[in-house]
């Protein structure tokens, strides 16, 4: 396995309505954190296609791009479900983007402090005032992660998803 730059890499795979996957990130940020300069990490969100799915279906839970409807396997809340998962899990990915190559260890925790704010402040509903605190507390420019998401079509047919 290649590895240019003598770090070890390593990918977590998550969906935010899955709230042990998000107590379990906001767990491991202690670990990872102790050997930020050692390791990459690459977060990966779950989603489904689903060419099978009713038109109705598709509206209420999906996020379509390039004629493919992608869709948040089932959460283990009531009322955080389908296009919220989706449009939680891109937001992460874009935060993520925003600082992924920075040289900066404290632009490097972002992600990771904006992953503990939102996975405490979400709770059971997505809403974006959640999102843009979460953003604020972790010292993140709005603006970088907004001009990512423009572009939901992009970041779905990514390498960051399942």
């Amino acid at each position: 396995m290649e590895n240019p730059d003598d770090r070890v890499e390593y990918d977590i795979w998550y969906t935010s309505g899955d709230r042990k996957a998000l107590n379990f990130v906001s767990a491991f940020h202690s670990y990872h954190a102790k050997l930020d300069t050692y390791v990459l990490m690459t977060p990966h969100m779950i989603v489904q296609t689903c060419p099978w799915c009713s038109s109705l279906e598709i509206e209420q839970n999906c996020l379509v791009a390039d004629e493919t409807a992608y869709c948040a396997p089932p959460s283990d809340s009531v009322l955080l479900q389908g296009k919220d998962i989706l449009r939680q899990g891109l937001q992460d990915l874009c935060v993520y983007d925003a600082y992924k190559n920075s040289s900066s260890a404290e632009d490097r925790d972002k992600w990771w402090n904006y992953m503990d704010n939102v996975n405490s402040c979400i709770g059971a509903r997505y809403s974006s005032e959640c999102a843009r605190s979460a953003m604020h507390k972790a010292g993140i420019d709005e603006y970088k992660v907004q001009s990512c998401l423009r572009n939901e079509a992009r970041i779905l047919s990514s390498e960051h998803l399942l």
